[in-house]
């Protein structure tokens, strides 16, 4: 989003920092994660959960070891989408659809997965974006499969190596290395409440916040 502005500005700021959407989870632990996948969040068309049934789908045909579970608040629409998508008998076997109606236990239910789907379609809104689900997969050790429609994070989960990056709206790549301490590395240096104070504090002492 600083890059948009400063373009479309034709100016640099020379004081600036970035504070993203940040994580109010954190759950970590080191026990060897069965072959999981997750998306957690709404059913609206332009989190693009098509994108995610056909990317699964070749998974399961490279893996059938790995599952897809779906969390979201309107299981009913959940599972109706998932059969209308997928019709291979096996491999609906290997997708859940839940809810979790109690907040609080998400970051313990997410330390069950290797991976998280984060897929947006590429536009200005998605380019400029801070989805704060990128964060709660981090800080719960899970590694990311991203669109390269989010730029900046992208590039994150490609140079911290937690994650699977996909050309927006391909589905070819289906090569998953886990790597639970990329993911919290990441958090870490980006998301979590120490590095943002010290964002802050960086913004005070230089006499932009009063």
């Amino acid at each position: 989003m600083l890059t948009h502005y400063q373009k479309k500005l034709r100016r640099r700021f020379q004081n600036s920092i970035v504070i993203p959407c940040i994580s109010e989870f954190y759950y970590k632990n080191s026990l060897n994660r069965k072959k999981k996948i997750v998306y957690l969040g709404g059913l609206s068309i332009w989190q693009r959960i098509d994108w995610v049934l056909k990317h699964f789908e070749k998974i399961y045909n490279t893996d059938p070891e790995y599952q897809l579970d779906i969390i979201t608040l309107n299981t009913n629409e959940g599972i109706k989408l998932v059969e209308s998508i997928i019709q291979n008998e096996k491999i609906l076997e290997n997708i859940s659809v839940f809810s979790i109606k109690d907040r609080s236990k998400i970051p313990q239910i997410l330390a069950e997965y290797r991976f998280g789907y984060l897929l947006r379609d590429y536009n200005i809104v998605n380019n400029v974006s801070s989805p704060i689900k990128f964060a709660e997969y981090l800080s719960c050790g899970v590694n990311v499969i991203i669109t390269d429609a989010i730029p900046h994070y992208a590039e994150l989960t490609r140079k911290y190596k937690c994650g699977l990056v996909l050309k927006t709206g391909t589905y070819d790549e289906t090569s998953l290395e886990y790597n639970q301490k990329a993911s919290y590395k990441l958090y870490q240096d980006y998301f979590s409440n120490k590095k943002l104070v010290g964002d802050y504090s960086k913004l005070i002492n230089a006499g932009l916040i009063e």
